[in-house]
């Protein structure tokens, strides 16, 4: 299953845990912006546990370098969007407390950041930071301060 497919489910799950599917689907319908919808989405990742989004594979650092690698060429080209799947999809895969995890964050962070999502960037470096391997790591703590500054 895509990631696009698990996000399906996961929309399926969340509106069954609302019991009022069309009251979470006209929403959703009602959004204008972009930004409003990424918002929307991200909440959604937010309430439903990540392990809809593995496609039924479990933590490997291999395939969270893989997913990561992907998103750097996105982030690279300014498709933040893709992007931002990939680091997701990168952080569901990294085993709990790795470098990979770590990575993923900040990437993930740095991403938000430039997609507008200051609030969320600002999670995601937090958990990179407190993760023992963060600490190590100078560009997260950039990321936390422009974060902090804007």
């Amino acid at each position: 299953m895509t990631f696009l497919g698990n996000l399906s489910l996961a929309f399926e799950e969340f509106c069954k845990s609302l019991r009022n599917v069309e009251e979470v689907s006209q929403h959703f319908s009602n959004l204008i912006t972009d930004n409003e919808r990424c918002e929307c989405v991200l909440n959604l990742y937010r309430t439903v546990p990540t392990k809809l989004f593995l496609d039924s594979v479990g933590k490997n650092s291999v395939l969270s370098k893989d997913a990561r690698d992907i998103g750097n060429k996105k982030y690279a080209s300014a498709q933040y969007d893709h992007a931002l799947e990939c680091y997701t999809k990168s952080i569901s895969f990294a085993p709990v407390g790795s470098p990979e995890l770590m990575l993923a964050l900040g990437n993930r962070a740095a991403c938000l950041l430039n997609l507008g999502f200051i609030a969320e960037a600002l999670v995601d470096v937090q958990r990179a930071l407190a993760l023992p391997i963060g600490r190590l790591y100078r560009r997260e703590y950039n990321t936390f301060v422009i974060c902090l500054c804007r």
